[in-house]
């Protein structure tokens, strides 16, 4: 056995072992906090994009009395700390609807590059779903679909890697008021 100061058997041995275990688990801890602070960066872009899609849904069911730059205002402006401009798009769909149900939609990009993930099938079973439990009267309505899009990058910067993220929002247009 080995002897430290003074002929203490074994005092050098558990030094040596703590040194071991703590490099064998150092990697494991400092993986799972940086999984902990990414996860949290995560949820807190999410948060804001379902506020800032919210809100543009909020300005953008007012009826056509906004222009796209006042809806892209109040967009970027609730998506607290995050760089849309740069990473980012905004769309916005506008759905019709008759007597009969779905009838058209148009769709426009705001910012950026992105295109609305709604076709004309997956707005039909939308407007069915969201229409199933409402009176007659509100299915001639048009509804209004914001879309927001975020490639957030990690807080690790690990070889410049994002996370791509998507909130929408769905309201009725209701006469301007």
């Amino acid at each position: 056995m080995a002897e430290g100061p003074g002929g203490v058997p074994g005092r050098w041995g558990t030094r040596g072992q703590a040194a071991v275990e703590l490099a064998l688990i150092a990697p494991l801890l400092i993986t799972l906090l940086l999984g902990v602070a990414e996860l949290g960066n995560a949820l807190r872009t999410d948060l804001a994009l379902v506020d800032a899609a919210r809100e543009g849904a909020r300005l953008a069911a007012r009826g056509n009395i906004f222009q796209p730059s006042d809806l892209v205002l109040v967009v970027t402006a609730h998506a607290r700390g995050l760089d849309l401009a740069h990473a980012g798009a905004i769309v916005v769909t506008t759905v019709q609807a008759g007597p009969n149900g779905f009838t058209a939609y148009t769709s426009q990009t705001l910012l950026g590059s992105a295109t609305s993930r709604f076709d004309a099938a997956g707005l039909a079973a939308l407007y069915n779903q969201v229409t199933a439990e409402d009176p007659a009267f509100l299915r001639d309505e048009q509804f209004v679909i914001v879309e927001v899009f975020y490639n957030d990058p990690l807080i690790t910067g690990l070889f410049g890697l994002t996370l791509p993220m998507y909130a929408y929002t769905i309201m009725p247009i209701a006469a301007p008021s």
